[in-house]
């Protein structure tokens, strides 16, 4: 009887096992596309927050690219212009910079310059930067 118990009990533990690996294998990972698309689209629904979660995990499970770099830096000037909060603005400036920065060095490495899919980042690192004086600009102007 004991045999038998702890046999059912292993079954049951593998089987348990096996049906949590399976569902977690069914979960689907957006792709790069679709991240891209639900980030445009929150972006232009003003849902700053929900593109700032979706922006962290595209980056996380995708990488960094140039476009969305570009959309991040569109989230902070938007919440930027949406708070009076001096301090608070001076973080979104200095995100706009740190952010900035990697889009420099993300566009200058080798790999994104042999990259067919990583394309504009002249364009997005023209805008970045003008985004970043124009927020500074408003910023210190202010003081």
């Amino acid at each position: 009887m004991y045999k038998f118990l702890k046999i059912f009990v292993l079954t049951l533990i593998l089987s348990l096992i096996m049906i949590l690996g399976l569902t977690a294998q069914n979960k689907q990972v957006m792709t790069e596309k679709q991240y891209m698309d639900n980030i445009k689209l929150k972006l232009a629904m003003n849902e700053d927050p929900t593109v700032h979660q979706l922006l962290l995990e595209l980056f996380e499970k995708h990488g960094i690219n140039p476009e969305a770099v570009f959309l991040y830096e569109q989230s902070l000037a938007k919440m930027f212009d949406n708070t009076n909060n001096n301090d608070q603005k001076t973080v979104y400036l200095e995100k706009m910079y740190a952010f900035s920065d990697s889009l420099k060095v993300l566009c200058l490495a080798e790999e994104t310059k042999k990259s067919k899919t990583i394309v504009d980042c002249p364009k997005y690192l023209k805008s970045v930067d003008s985004l970043k004086l124009v927020y500074r600009e408003k910023l210190y102007g202010e003081n």
